[in-house]
């Protein structure tokens, strides 16, 4: 519980402290600052300590690995563009509601992709996810006024 936490407290920061410095920076400058940094962290703090830089080493040497660590680096830098530029033009809360939608992305993914079964707790859980980022992006307060007339 406490690491769970700690992840959602970090993730929580880097939004906060990112919208910030966006505020002085192009989104585009500031996603290229913040995966400079990530690439030193992994490569000298993490890799080291389990035996990453092994496996990193075979992904290179086989073609095909290489093929799919390189589209999961597209795939992964396209969705860390597009979430710094929702945290820009959205805000913090805005765009961290937003983010999460990529639960239901998976399981659209899934679906289509490697034919996974939408089961009735997937699909529950995600008509959650759905409703709660409307809650969270939506000002409801707004919506439920009856006496606004447009």
């Amino acid at each position: 519980m406490f690491l769970s936490l700690l992840a959602c407290l970090g993730w929580a920061a880097e939004g906060v402290i990112s919208t910030f410095g966006m505020d002085m920076v192009d989104p585009d400058i500031a996603i290229g600052i913040r995966e400079a940094a990530s690439c030193v962290v992994y490569l000298v703090a993490v890799l080291p300590f389990v035996g990453g830089l092994v496996i990193f080493g075979d992904a290179f040497g086989a073609p095909q690995a290489l093929m799919y660590l390189i589209i999961a680096a597209f795939s992964g830098a396209l969705s860390y563009l597009a979430w710094y530029r929702a945290l820009n033009m959205a805000g913090v809360g805005r765009g961290m509601a937003l983010n999460i939608t990529y639960c239901l992305w998976a399981i659209v993914f899934g679906w289509l992709i490697t034919k996974t079964p939408v089961t009735l707790p997937l699909a529950i859980g995600a008509c959650l996810i759905f409703i709660g980022t409307l809650v969270s992006v939506t000002n409801v307060k707004e919506l439920l006024d009856l006496r606004k007339v447009s």
